[in-house]
């Protein structure tokens, strides 16, 4: 099997790693060595490159994320549905990683099979089960730049400034940088570097936050259930803890201070069984095997 994406060769990379597969560079299956391979594609990321149009492979599963909606959205309509039949003439599946966003894939545009769910299996080992930290703490993930908006920054920030006595860590893939304001928030603490160890960071961690515009099966949201973390999310997603699309920071905050006074229990078993085993190595590669 090879593995690629344009947009996230780092977990792509891993999966060829645990699978035994091989890993190749998007731009390199254009090579005519690769048009007999069988490939698993991450994203689609940009839908007017021209390398989907160019790219021919015997097979190809192209799992969406919710970035991939979105950017097709912005495209012409016509546009859009005729790249999306040329890759289905080319023998080109689609997949969602996250039912909700197959919803999406669904009313935007009608796919001549049928969209499934690949459930990706994470990067990080979570096969012991933390006990919480003594200190209650949150972790969010929050992108550096412009971005920080669709990862619903305004509310979070004022969120951190109202709970003093929470420790709030953001951290995101390459570390957070935190501005001249963040510094003064005693109880904020930004993570400057990428977090090669998840596992021991989650050891720390009391909870998790995500408030996003748009999101798929968001494998944060997977892995603090892995390591029997709560996750306090807008969007639906078994074993967390629901909030509105658009919360308010009163809502967040009274949703956090629910899980600190122990309202559900501190450690999320169900959560931590039913993903680790959804999420499971086995799991996916008996899912895309089928696919491909």
């Amino acid at each position: 099997m090879i593995y690629s994406s344009i947009s996230a060769p780092f977990f792509t990379e891993y999966i060829a790693k645990i699978t035994k597969g091989k890993h190749v560079k998007w731009s390199k299956l254009l090579s005519s060595q690769y048009r007999n391979s069988k490939v698993f594609m991450l994203g689609l990321y940009f839908p007017e490159n021209p390398f989907w149009q160019k790219v021919s492979c015997k097979k190809m599963l192209i799992v969406w994320s919710g970035s991939d909606v979105i950017r097709l959205k912005k495209i012409k309509s016509s546009s859009r549905d005729n790249l999306l039949s040329l890759l289905e003439k080319k023998n080109y599946r689609f997949a969602s990683n996250g039912v909700f966003l197959k919803k999406e894939m669904d009313q935007l545009y009608k796919f001549k099979r049928s969209v499934e769910n690949v459930k990706l299996p994470s990067r990080h080992d979570f096969s012991n089960l933390f006990n919480m930290p003594d200190k209650f703490s949150v972790g969010v993930y929050i992108p550096d730049g412009n971005n920080k908006g669709f990862y619903g920054y305004n509310v979070i920030i004022e969120v951190v400034k109202r709970l003093k006595e929470i420790d709030f860590y953001f951290y995101n893939l390459k570390g957070y940088v935190s501005n001249k304001e963040e510094k003064q928030i005693k109880n904020l603490k930004c993570v400057p570097s990428a977090i090669s160890d998840m596992p021991s960071f989650m050891k720390k961690i009391s909870c998790g936050v995500r408030v996003t515009d748009h999101d798929a099966a968001s494998m944060t949201a997977v892995e603090y259930n892995m390591a029997g973390r709560w996750f306090i999310f807008n969007h639906d997603m078994k074993y967390c803890i629901k909030v509105s699309h658009k919360p308010s920071v009163d809502e967040v905050a009274d949703r956090i201070l629910e899980v600190k006074k122990n309202k559900y229990n501190m450690i999320n078993n169900k959560g931590e069984k039913f993903y680790k085993k959804e999420h499971s190595v086995n799991n996916f590669l008996s899912t895309i095997n089928g696919l491909l």
